[in-house]
């Protein structure tokens, strides 16, 4: 259901900023694996931001336009 897609993308809302500093952590000392983090966790951000959160609310109001292919673009 659209209800449970809403719960499970709020979760994993919440789980990225934690997994992000553990991951950041764990690179800490290697300036190249910094920066590949800091890039992968930009492109997230910008998946998260960009793309899945207005289609969650285009959904909302709309299940029909959020399905259609000119959603996705």
């Amino acid at each position: 259901s659209d209800l449970g897609f809403r719960a499970w993308l709020e979760q994993a809302r919440r789980q990225l900023p934690p997994a992000h500093a553990q991951l950041a952590a764990l690179v800490a000392g290697d300036g190249e694996e910094r920066r590949r983090v800091a890039a992968t966790w930009a492109a997230v951000e910008s998946y998260v931001e960009d793309y899945a959160t207005p289609l969650v609310n285009i959904a909302q109001i709309s299940p029909d336009a959020a399905r259609s292919s000119v959603a996705g673009r």
